[in-house]
């Protein structure tokens, strides 16, 4: 963006399409992830203003021509968003949302040091970027990157919301069973407690397949499932055989309006390097229900052609509500994306300096999740310290790698 105000298409050479579609998978598989923004991944790879010159080139002009009957100017208008950004860009991100969002997460939980020292050496060493962007390095510009970073560094640290939980059981229910995986401990003496209170003679069915229980106390009530092969030989023996002694919990879902706003939110924040929108999601209890919703969805999909998914089973395949949730938190994400690049291009136009020290501050401050995450995971740095160390310099090689690849280009 140039000095006296007037938007450029680009500083850098525009990327071509298919750089645009691995970028968007890399920013897809960030944006799973609490504590990572696509926005960093944006940036560090040389696309961010080109990524947010093509966010600002929607508009609803197109919707109010249609709503006129001018079909032509209605699609003269679609025409001037930045196609050519904005689709390989979005599919790569929905490909990587889908695809890789069960193994990102996976990662979390079955590996979660050497994950999220991954996470930790990517944001670490994306701070390069913004920090040698910033001119003039000012008190005020320096006032600005510490209270970002200590806004970020208190907001990561606050414990996030916990999902209620929905109840659904007859007089008959002699079995509850929770249809999504076990999260935590916390998550057992939650869905315990909601037993005891509905029908304390009831067993309660969790399925644990990453192992979160291991170390926990289960009451005799209680029965564990670790693996999909007993879950689905427990499904088909008892669940089937018994159908009306079966009750369900399953998290319960905010209202509509409630998810749509989220989406603003979360999308706002997966703009902006450093600030994760997911955290926001997690912290606000809706990181699983939107997540589980997707791929709730997918999964009752596939059941409708012969698919068997036993949790989705469970659920009574939800297949309308679950694609309500995905359709209004899309159509949230496409109205923040819409707004807050706006914001974000007037404030690179007018104060860059100022607002390069707040990217800053927030990656800075952001680097407090991953650091517990993995401060936790290794006992005190008792034990896994090397594999950790391995990830997060795996991390920072990453950033580097891509940040000659793209010098080399820009060069080229």
């Amino acid at each position: 963006m140039s000095k006296d105000g007037q938007d450029e298409q680009v500083s850098q050479t525009p990327v071509e399409p298919l750089g645009l579609l691995w970028r968007g998978i890399a920013m897809g598989a960030a944006d799973v992830v609490p504590g990572v923004s696509g926005g960093t991944i944006a940036f560090i790879t040389g696309i961010y203003e080109q990524f947010i010159n093509a966010l600002k080139s929607l508009s609803a002009a197109p919707l109010i021509q249609l709503g006129r009957g001018d079909f032509r100017s209605a699609w003269s208008r679609l025409l001037e968003f930045h196609w050519r950004t904005l689709l390989p860009l979005g599919v790569g991100v929905a490909i990587s949302v889908v695809a890789l969002s069960k193994v990102v997460t996976s990662g979390m939980d079955s590996h979660p040091a050497e994950t999220y020292s991954l996470f930790f050496g990517l944001i670490l060493s994306s701070t390069y970027a913004p920090y040698v962007a910033i001119k003039n390095k000012n008190f005020l510009a320096i006032g600005v990157f510490l209270v970002a970073a200590a806004l970020a560094f208190g907001f990561v640290g606050l414990h996030p919301a916990t999902p209620e939980k929905a109840v659904s059981s007859k007089d008959s229910t002699t079995t509850l069973v929770y249809t999504n995986k076990v999260r935590s401990e916390h998550d057992l003496k939650v869905l315990e407690a909601l037993r005891d209170t509905h029908n304390s003679t009831a067993q309660l069915v969790v399925y644990d397949p990453k192992n979160k229980l291991a170390e926990a106390t289960l009451s005799p009530t209680t029965k564990r499932l670790k693996t999909k092969q007993d879950l689905k030989e427990w499904y088909e023996t008892k669940a089937l055989d018994a159908p009306s002694k079966l009750g369900i919990i399953t998290d319960r879902s905010p209202n509509l309006l409630w998810i749509f706003c989220s989406g603003i939110i979360a999308i706002s924040a997966m703009v902006l390097p450093g600030l994760s929108g997911s955290f926001l999601l997690l912290f606000l209890g809706l990181y699983h229900v939107v997540f589980g919703a997707l791929h709730g969805f997918i999964g009752a999909v596939l059941a409708k052609v012969g698919r068997v998914d036993v949790m989705v089973s469970l659920a009574g395949e939800q297949l309308g509500h679950n694609l309500a949730i995905v359709v209004v938190f899309g159509v949230g994400i496409l109205l923040g994306l819409a707004l807050f690049s706006r914001i974000v291009s007037w404030l690179f136009t007018r104060a860059p300096d100022i607002t390069l020290a707040a990217l800053t501050g927030l990656m800075i401050g952001a680097l407090r999740l991953p650091a517990q995450r993995v401060y936790d995971a290794t006992e005190q740095l008792q034990s896994g310290v090397i594999p950790s160390a391995l990830s997060a310099v795996l991390g920072i090689g990453l950033v580097i790698a891509l940040t000659l690849i793209d010098r080399r280009n820009q060069s080229s």
